[in-house]
C-alpha cells in the first residue's frame, strides 16, 4: 500500500537550501582569492607574459640617418590608463648614458612610441618597459646606430630622463599596483557579499522539521492530511448543529 504523502520533508531535505548557500559562499571566496592573487603576483613573474615585441623603428641593429621617434610594436594590446598615467616607458641613451627623449612614452593599443632628438653619431639604446593586459611587466632593449648627414645639428643629451623610468606617473610599477588595488577592491566586495549571505543563513529562523510537525503542529497547507483535517472539522460542526 502506497504511503500517503503530506508534503513533509525529511531531515536531509531540510538541510539542502542552507548547504547550497554555503557552497555558493565558499565558491565566491575561492574566486575572490584568485582575483586578488594573480594580479599581485604578476609583476614578479615577467616570464609568464603573453605580449611579444614583433617590430621596432629603428630596427634592432639597424643604421639610420634620421630618427624623430622610436616606435615599438607588439603582438597584442598593452595596458593604457591614459596620457597622464601611462605605464610604459622608453629611455633612449647614447654610449655615455645621456638621454635623448623629448617627451614621455605613449601607448596606443599594441604600439609604444616616444619622440627623440639624437645627438652625435654613434650607438644608441632604447630601453623599454610596459605592462601586458594580463598585468605582467615586460622589458627589453633595442640597439641601433645613428649616422646623420654632416650638416645635421646634434642635440645635447640630458643627464636625467625627460620622464622617470617608470613612465609618466607611477609607470609599470604603478600600473601593477593599480591592478592590485582593483583586485583587492573586488575581493573586498565579494567578502562583504559572502559575509551578508552567511549572516542571513545563520539568523534566519529554522523551518520546522518533519519530526516537529508530527508532534501536533498543523500539516502543510494543500497536503492530503490538511484536507482530511478540514473535512473532519466540517463534519464535527454539522454534528453539533
Amino acid at each position: 500500500m502506497a504511503r500517503e504523502s503530506d508534503g513533509r520533508r525529511g531531515p536531509r531535505e531540510s538541510r539542502g537550501p542552507r548547504f547550497r548557500m554555503f557552497a555558493v559562499a565558499m565558491f565566491a571566496v575561492v574566486v575572490g582569492a584568485a582575483l586578488a592573487g594573480v594580479p599581485l603576483l604578476a609583476p614578479a613573474t615577467p616570464a609568464w607574459a603573453h605580449a611579444y615585441l614583433i617590430g621596432t623603428t629603428p630596427a634592432d641593429g639597424a643604421t639610420v640617418d634620421r630618427v624623430a621617434e622610436v616606435v615599438l610594436d607588439f603582438d597584442e594590446e598593452l595596458i593604457d590608463f591614459g596620457p597622464d598615467v601611462d605605464p610604459s616607458s622608453v629611455l633612449v641613451t647614447d654610449e655615455s648614458g645621456l638621454h635623448y627623449e623629448t617627451g614621455c612614452a605613449v601607448t596606443v593599443g599594441p604600439r609604444i612610441s616616444v619622440p627623440v632628438a639624437l645627438g652625435e653619431p654613434g650607438e644608441y639604446t632604447a630601453s623599454w618597459r610596459s605592462v601586458t593586459i594580463e598585468g605582467h611587466v615586460i622589458r627589453g632593449d633595442v640597439e641601433f646606430s645613428y649616422a646623420p648627414p654632416e650638416f645635421e645639428i646634434a642635440t645635447a643629451g640630458a643627464a636625467e630622463p625627460r620622464c622617470d623610468a617608470a613612465g609618466a606617473v607611477g609607470g609599470a610599477g604603478g600600473a601593477a599596483g593599480t591592478l592590485g588595488i582593483v583586485a583587492l577592491g573586488a575581493s573586498a566586495l565579494i567578502a562583504v557579499g559572502v559575509a551578508s549571505t552567511m549572516f542571513v543563513v545563520r539568523t534566519r529562523p529554522p523551518r520546522p522539521s518533519w519530526r516537529r510537525r508530527r508532534r501536533g503542529a498543523l500539516p502543510p497547507p494543500g497536503s492530503r492530511r490538511a484536507a482530511r483535517l478540514e473535512r473532519e472539522r466540517a463534519r464535527g460542526k454539522l454534528e453539533r448543529t
